[in-house]
């Protein structure tokens, strides 16, 4: 399943360039998997371009590093804690007398590792219990460091200048030339210059919006009925130039995770019910069951009351026949049933979840006032509410068939066969008050 990773946004360039650093540091693929990182400008004239990378798996064992915690203000301290991943992805202690190579791969300026009393940014040969001190400034708002680890007596790769360290070797010693290892173990902390202050903050964590169905009348925001087959008395219809109306996004800041919640207003789905009037005629509406029950010629409106059991409406085809107000818009609410249906389904599949991964939640580095966070989820959230509406569509489509087909002429006739509408005939029915022998003979309507 393709899923929407972290958006970046504002990296700054220099002569034409930018650089970010691409680390896989959390969960570990069972199979090579492909990422795709795409790249936007800021000059809507320029085309996004798109970099692919494949991610393999971990070799096992191998060590595997947290940090703890992971976020950290300047001249605080993370614990650096390993495990051992066995052949079977289990994580299993280390013996206490194992020894490890830990090093700063990047972000050295940002901090430095602490082995009881020393500080460093490499050691050899250490025990368990070393530390990642944050430097006391930092020159940006937000920096990272990665820190590797891994069991002594392996080979080291220098990432600069290409040439094998032959100087390691001596516990405790360190120096400023990075390394890496092939089946050592990496983590990643973060540091933050200062808190998140002044900003508004979350008194409880607010839940993926409600979407929801509002109807209107024919003619909204300039979308008119089909109403051309003479047959049709009302419709339900999606309006598709204006499929849903604004929504309101309320930032807050959650100080436990650092990052930004949204409060977001209900999101309506605009859709038309109506009635098509240009085929009215001479037919006879009736609004409620008290109308029935005033009707002269009871018999003949008792098979037309029938046929609206049946798709297209029968009864005694007169011009004037009787037709039931309620039961016609029964038919179009069950059409807006089935509709919500389909979108409840899809929202909890595909909306609310988007709605809680992390890059929809940036921190206060990225968006430091509530109005670039509010900004930034409106932009993100018409975006997969777009996607989400796409996804509708093809499936009410699929559901109900084209027009003129036959998978739309069954769909229509279970639409009028369903307790939407029979329930309503039924009721119009009992308000003519007639026996079963009342309409022998069968009447002569006209």
């Amino acid at each position: 399943m393709n899923e929407l990773g972290d958006l970046v946004p504002g990296i700054a360039q220099e002569n034409g360039r930018a650089a970010i650093l691409f680390s896989a540091l959390e969960d570990v693929p069972d199979t090579t998997t492909r990422i795709v990182v795409r790249v936007f400008a800021s000059d809507a004239t320029i085309a996004p371009s798109d970099l692919t990378l494949n991610l393999v798996p971990q070799i096992v064992p191998y060590v595997a590093v947290t940090m703890d915690p992971e976020r950290i203000g300047v001249g605080d301290t993370a614990s650096i804690n390993v495990k051992r991943m066995n052949e079977s992805g289990v994580l299993e202690d280390y013996p206490q007398d194992q020894l490890f190579d830990v090093a700063i791969r990047s972000g050295e300026r940002y901090g430095v590792l602490l082995s009881g009393t020393q500080t460093a940014d490499r050691f050899y040969e250490i025990s368990e219990g070393f530390k990642f001190i944050a430097a006391d400034s930092i020159d940006t708002n937000v920096a990272g460091a990665i820190i590797t680890v891994r069991l002594p007596g392996l080979p080291t790769h220098p990432v600069s200048n290409g040439e094998t360290d032959k100087k390691a070797g001596k516990k405790g010693e360190s120096t400023m030339s990075p390394f890496y290892f092939d089946n050592g173990g990496v983590g990643k902390v973060v540091v933050v210059n200062g808190e998140c202050e002044g900003l508004p903050t979350c008194i409880a964590t607010p839940q993926p919006p409600h979407i929801e169905i509002q109807t209107h009348g024919n003619g909204f925001a300039g979308t008119f009925l089909d109403c051309s087959d003479p047959r049709t008395l009302g419709e339900f219809m999606i309006v598709d130039n204006r499929r849903t109306e604004p929504f309101t996004v309320d930032p807050c800041f959650d100080a436990g995770s650092g990052r930004w919640n949204f409060l977001v207003s209900t999101i309506d789905v605009n859709a038309i019910i109506d009635f098509c009037e240009v085929n009215r005629g001479n037919l006879r509406f009736l609004e409620t069951t008290d109308e029935a029950a005033l009707i002269s010629d009871k018999c003949c409106a008792q098979i037309d009351f029938r046929g609206h059991n049946e798709y297209p409406i029968g009864g005694t085809g007169r011009p004037t026949a009787y037709r039931i107000v309620p039961a016609i818009f029964g038919h179009e609410l069950q059409h807006e049933f089935d509709y919500q249906e389909i979108l409840l389904k899809l929202k909890s599949e595909l909306f609310d979840p988007e709605f809680q991964k992390s890059y929809m939640h940036p921190t206060c580095q990225t968006n430091p006032t509530a109005e670039s966070a509010q900004a930034y989820a409106e932009l993100l959230i018409k975006a997969i509410l777009e996607r989400l509406m796409e996804k509708v569509t093809n499936e009410w489509n699929l559901k109900v068939g084209s027009e003129g087909s036959e998978k739309r002429e069954l769909y229509e006739k279970k639409t009028q066969g369903s307790l939407m509408v029979t329930a309503i005939v039924q009721d119009f029915l009992e308000a003519l008050h007639l026996s079963e022998t009342d309409c022998i003979p069968p009447p002569v309507c006209q």
